[in-house]
């Protein structure tokens, strides 16, 4: 029986607590984020940015992390059931604003030695957790009147070797993203898939070690001759998620250094 559990980060309290004042007293109205992969690399960048910036940051993961700032629910998506019991407990305390579909899974291979089972959980957890919690959180956005989605894809939704369950399973993003900003543009709710490229994260290096030939090879696509850092990728989401992105839906956003030209 699978269960998950809801921590809070008491460090960062106090600057909670300065926001909720000014929510309470000053009219100043948090805005609601949730994030899930929150606690790693480009997850857990976001996390940080979006709180910097006055958000009330709302995440989802599989493990802790002591520099998560804000609430987290540790749980696991790949479950359906588990993952509606953590919506529930959120979407009955949080209004959100905004949604950074961000969790994902890879499992190396080439088409020969595809095992379809692990094809099967790739998809459930890059798309089928991104519909689930799109669509729990949606009548809340609707309410609000606005509401901002990303979907976090990947330079290997264009193709990449070895990536067959991954690239198809992030290009299905595209179809997602697309369609929804469409069916909410009325709402005033944007939605649009950020694309990164080569990020400097544990997942970077977990099949393809560090200065290897594989390694070398794909970072000679880069443009600028160089990788990315977590929160660069942060950077681009808080200006989606952000006033200043208001205008921009149904878009694919590549951030990948040059690789998708070369």
């Amino acid at each position: 029986m699978s269960s998950f559990s809801k921590k809070i980060n008491k460090k960062n309290c106090s600057i909670k607590s300065t926001l909720l004042y000014l929510e309470n007293n000053l009219g100043i109205k948090m805005k609601n984020v949730l994030i899930t992969g929150a606690t790693k690399g480009i997850g857990l960048a976001i996390s940080k940015k979006l709180f910097q910036q006055g958000y009330n940051v709302i995440g989802i993961a599989r493990n802790e992390s002591p520099s998560f700032p804000g609430t987290l629910y540790i749980g696991n998506l790949e479950s359906i059931s588990e993952t509606d019991k953590i919506l529930t407990s959120i979407t009955e305390k949080f209004e959100i604003y905004a949604i950074v579909n961000n969790v994902a899974t890879v499992y190396p291979s080439n088409i020969e030695n595809v095992k379809l089972d692990e094809l099967i959980k790739t998809y459930d957890l890059c798309v089928r957790t991104s519909v689930q919690i799109i669509q729990r959180c949606i009548p809340g956005m609707k309410k609000l009147k606005k509401g901002k989605i990303i979907n976090i894809s990947s330079i290997a939704a264009y193709g990449m070797e070895n990536r067959i369950s991954y690239s198809s399973a992030k290009s299905a993003l595209f179809g997602l993203t697309r369609s929804l900003a469409i069916e909410l543009g009325s709402h005033d709710i944007c939605i649009n898939t950020v694309v990164p490229g080569l990020i400097e994260t544990e997942l970077l290096y977990k099949y393809i070690p560090r200065g290897s030939e594989a390694d070398l090879k794909r970072k000679s696509k880069v443009l600028l001759n160089k990788t990315a850092e977590p929160h660069e990728i942060a950077a681009l989401a808080h200006f989606l998620i952000s006033e200043e992105g208001d205008y921009i839906t149904g878009q694919e956003i590549n951030i990948d250094g040059g690789w998708s030209i070369s």
